[in-house]
Order: C-alpha cells, then sequence, then structure tokens
C-alpha cells in the first residue's frame, strides 16, 4: 500500500466520478456486438442474474504486501477512508483536495 502515490476511490456501485467507457477503438475486421455471444462448449455461470444487490454485503480486502525494511505499517479506518500505511498525504488533484489514502463508498 506505501507504494500508492495518488488518491484511490472504490465504489460499490455506480459512481459519479467515473464516466461510462465510450465506443470501443475497433481495428479492421473486428466487431463489437451489442449482446455478448457466449463461445460455443462454453457456459457462463447465471447465479449472478438471481441477486438482490439490497442484500449483499461488499468487502474490500487491503493487502499491504509490499512493506520494505522496518517501516510501521499504521493506518487509519473510517466509515469512509483508509489512510496510513505510508501511503501519499493530502494530495491536490486540479484544485480538488486534500486527498489522502483510499476512499471508498457504497459498500455494505
Amino acid at each position: 500500500l506505501g507504494l500508492i502515490q495518488g488518491p484511490v476511490r472504490i465504489s460499490g456501485g455506480d459512481s459519479p466520478y467515473v464516466e461510462p467507457l465510450g465506443n470501443p477503438v475497433m481495428l479492421p475486421n473486428e466487431t463489437n456486438p451489442a449482446e455478448f455471444l457466449v463461445p460455443p462448449n462454453i457456459t457462463i455461470d447465471t447465479a449472478m442474474y438471481l441477486v438482490d444487490e439490497s442484500k449483499q454485503v461488499d468487502t474490500v480486502i487491503l493487502n499491504n504486501l509490499d512493506v520494505r525494511g522496518n517501516l510501521p505499517s499504521i493506518g487509519t479506518l473510517t466509515t469512509d477512508q483508509f489512510e496510513g500505511y505510508n501511503m501519499a498525504n493530502e494530495i491536490f488533484v486540479l484544485d480538488n483536495g486534500p486527498f489522502s489514502g483510499i476512499y471508498y463508498e457504497v459498500i455494505e
């Protein structure tokens, strides 16, 4: 986590901060069908279509695997933010900020 040098925002649902993806860049002879076509002999698990999102629990796991030396791994966890662990602190993006660590929302 200490290698993170800017703000990170995680959303468990749609995010007002991320624009939807536009049309893909296509190479000659490529197609982009409106509906995904499952290749022959492939089975897709459709159990997710039966899930009621409002009754699910989202999980965020933060693995601090890149600790080097004797730096202490100390962080603060709140209802919408995790900071510390030597991640970037009080970063401004354009005129917005300061941001520190990882922000999350719509996580049950």
